[in-house]
């Protein structure tokens, strides 16, 4: 189980080679997302640890991302991507409440 969100972009990285540009937008907005995540439960007094386990299991496995990615193809980028960070605020919303 990935702890960390290194660690996490790390294997997403792995998994999204040879994306291209679309590969590389998929990793950042995934960083961005799990940063703002993991500052707000920071906030809120969680430790880092805590927080950034928490963010990366509403966020989903690196797999399931890598794996929209890929479906995502016969979608608009933008569409597909919207999706899936639809679904991942979706799901951090439902866990924070």
């Amino acid at each position: 189980m990935i702890t960390s969100v290194e660690a996490y972009l790390d294997r997403l990285f792995d998994l999204l080679a040879g994306g291209g540009a679309r590969g590389r937008r998929v990793l950042l907005e995934a960083q961005a997302h799990l940063d703002e995540a993991v500052e707000r439960a920071m906030v809120a007094g969680v430790s880092q640890a805590e927080a950034e386990c928490a963010a990366i299991a509403r966020f989903g496995a690196p797999e399931q991302i890598a794996a929209a990615h890929a479906r995502a193809g016969a979608l608009p980028f933008g569409a597909a991507l919207g999706r899936v960070f639809a679904a991942a605020w979706l799901l951090s919303g439902v866990a924070g409440v």
